[in-house]
């Protein structure tokens, strides 16, 4: 499986269920769902292209299946919507990524589940067990990482003091869609991520602008109890 996780605002819903509905539209089946615990119900491609509409009806928002996977949408009355996909292969994923590529996003990647614990998961054995954080998300203080597939917006780039240029050591191919935001794609298949990943971690730790597990494991290891360990965390996830 390949997972896609993007950040947007609630305004880009209506936009993302539409260019969602064009991957969908070749499945033979489509349902959708409030929740991955709720009741699913056949929907047909035509209906999501309501978008609006939609957004409206499932007001938190809502679970789709079909195409070779299943993606999860939330969009708050406020905060940060977002959409967690779980595809079943590359091409698919590359359908779905080219097909929302331009539309007005805050931040997204794509890769194998185990890149992403790399990057962002951390553990430490304590005398009250174990203590386990994903860390480094909060993109707007720092690039998350880098990973199989990167969906970045010029904007995010020059808030965070960094220039597309920097990814040209590591990256196999980078576009600007849309005049707004940059697809780099740092290797060619998702399942060659372990092949790259002593050479992304060196990027990641030497690129200001970029979160690097080490300094959050290092504060994780420095704790001695659960309330020690939280703080340390705090700043960090």
């Amino acid at each position: 499986m390949v997972e896609l996780q993007i950040k947007f605002d609630r305004n880009s819903a209506s936009e993302l269920l539409k260019r969602l509905a064009a991957f969908l539209g070749y499945a033979q089946r489509i349902e959708i769902a409030v929740d991955e615990a709720s009741e699913r119900f056949p929907i047909g491609a035509s209906e999501l292209q309501l978008g609006d509409e939609l957004v409206e009806r499932y007001p938190g928002g809502c679970v789709l299946y079909g195409g070779q996977g299943e993606f999860h949408l939330s969009w708050p009355e406020t905060g940060v919507g977002s959409l967690f996909a779980l595809l079943m292969d590359d091409e698919a994923m590359h359908a779905v990524v080219n097909g929302i590529a331009d539309v007005d996003l805050h931040y997204g990647f794509a890769c194998r589940p185990a890149e992403h614990r790399l990057r962002n998961l951390i553990e430490s054995t304590k005398s009250y067990g174990v203590e386990e954080a994903w860390v480094g998300r909060a993109y707007r203080s720092a690039l998350p990482g880098a990973y199989w597939i990167n969906i970045i917006p010029e904007s995010l780039l020059g808030e965070l003091g960094l220039s597309v240029n920097q990814f040209d050591s590591i990256a196999q191919s980078m576009k600007l869609v849309g005049g707004r935001n940059y697809v780099i794609q740092l290797y060619q298949a998702s399942d060659q991520w372990l092949d790259h990943a002593a050479d992304i971690d060196a990027w990641c730790e030497s690129t200001n602008g970029v979160f690097y597990r080490l300094e959050a494991i290092a504060d994780l290891e420095r704790s001695h109890t659960f309330q020690e360990a939280s703080e340390a965390l705090k700043h960090w996830r």
